[in-house]
C-alpha cells in the first residue's frame, strides 16, 4: 500500500454492524438489549432499520470510528466475542 492510500484509510470514518445474523436481526427487543450492552462497552451504539427482500432487519451499529482500521479492529474483537460484525463506511 502506498503512502497516500495509507493516509486515506485513516481519514475514512466507519461504523461496525453487529448482531444482524443472530436473534438481534429480526427481533427489536433483542436488538435493543444488544445496543445497550454494546453502548456501555464501546461508546455510541444505535439501531438502524434495514429493509431487505427477506423483510425488516434491525442492525445494531457501533461508532462511528475515526478510521477504517479502528473499525476493523473493533469488528475483529467483536468476532472473538462470537458476535457477527462487519465494517461499513460512513463517508
Amino acid at each position: 500500500m502506498d503512502v497516500h492510500a495509507c493516509c486515506l484509510l485513516r481519514l475514512i470514518r466507519a461504523t461496525v454492524v453487529v448482531g444482524e445474523f443472530d436473534g438481534a436481526g429480526r427481533d427489536l427487543a433483542v436488538a435493543e438489549r444488544l445496543q445497550k450492552r454494546l453502548a456501555v462497552r464501546y461508546g455510541k451504539a444505535f439501531i438502524e432499520n434495514y429493509e431487505s427482500t427477506d423483510g425488516l432487519y434491525y442492525r445494531v451499529r457501533v461508532g462511528p470510528k475515526p478510521s477504517l482500521s479502528e473499525a476493523r479492529v473493533l469488528a475483529a474483537q467483536l468476532g472473538r466475542e462470537s458476535l457477527g460484525a462487519f465494517v461499513v463506511r460512513v463517508n
